[in-house]
């Protein structure tokens, strides 16, 4: 099962905006809440290289023209820049629709960037990968969990209690302890890296948007509200786990593709738009 999602995470396109050009116009009516709400992300200096690139700078000289304005259809899109400006890709000359982000590495839009992973035969992890990408991770930690307790039990158990070694054993010995200490670190590893994806697949979060601060604007207010914890797109742990895995039980825990949606509009929370508002 983990070579399986391994196989889908590197021969499947992550799901870029290019495949969508035609199809970002709005927001479109997945939302529970109002469409006036904007959203513009700006990133911490010192987050972690996870190979997205900024394209879309509030700088002068990026300002769009009308003519882009109106090719891109994006303003009626929750995520916008800084200066309240459409998300558009300079360098790839098309509209960024919500959560997607330039990799500087794939030098491409990716639709739902979490990360870039040199693991994955320098693929991007994004929207049509993610919930292979998860089940990778998990079906690899317990892989590597059983690997180590069989390990330890059939063959580190029964060394350790001999009553007496050989210099003949002492290659089998640096083996077993060598295949026990692997086998316990990089389950550890792996436990925890699914812990963490699994915690912000519970959020409905992406692992830039964790790392990065959010800037929200509501229509018709001048006011900019600074509120890092305030994640529009968090429906609440079930809804947000379907969001990636799907409504069907039985399709959970099988790397096939039944992720909702279709990259360019996302359902946000009415609740935190009210929190929003009331904080505007």
């Amino acid at each position: 099962m983990s070579v399986w999602c391994y196989i889908i995470c590197v021969s499947r396109s992550p799901g870029t905006t290019a495949a969508h050009a035609t199809t970002i116009s709005s927001h479109g009516g997945m939302s529970n809440s109002p469409p006036s709400i904007r959203l513009s992300r700006r990133r911490n200096a010192d987050t972690v290289n996870t190979g997205f690139e900024d394209s879309d700078s509030s700088d002068g000289s990026t300002m769009l023209t009308d003519s882009q304005r109106r090719e891109s259809g994006l303003i009626n899109t929750i995520t916008v820049r800084d200066d309240g400006e459409p998300r558009y890709c300079h360098k790839c000359c098309a509209p960024k629709p919500d959560r997607a982000h330039h990799c500087s590495i794939c030098d491409v839009c990716v639709l739902r960037m979490d990360h870039h992973c040199p693991w994955l035969g320098s693929q991007c992890v994004g929207f049509r990968t993610h919930k292979a990408f998860v089940l990778f991770l998990v079906y690899t930690a317990l892989y590597t969990l059983l690997l180590f307790i069989l390990a330890f039990f059939y063959y580190g158990l029964p060394l350790f209690n001999a009553a007496e070694f050989s210099y003949e054993d002492a290659g089998e010995i640096i083996m077993v302890l060598l295949l026990i200490f692997l086998a316990f670190l990089f389950s550890l590893l792996l436990i925890g890296f699914s812990a963490f994806h699994l915690y912000l697949v519970a959020n409905n979060q992406t692992t830039l948007e964790h790392d990065g601060r959010n800037n929200y604007r509501v229509e018709g207010s001048n006011e900019i509200v600074w509120r890092s914890k305030i994640n529009l797109f968090d429906l609440g742990h079930r809804k947000n786990f379907e969001q990636i895995f799907g409504t069907s039980r039985k399709l959970w825990f099988v790397p096939m593709y039944t992720t909702i949606g279709d990259g360019i509009r996302y359902p946000i929370s009415f609740e935190h738009y009210n929190e929003l508002q009331n904080t505007a």
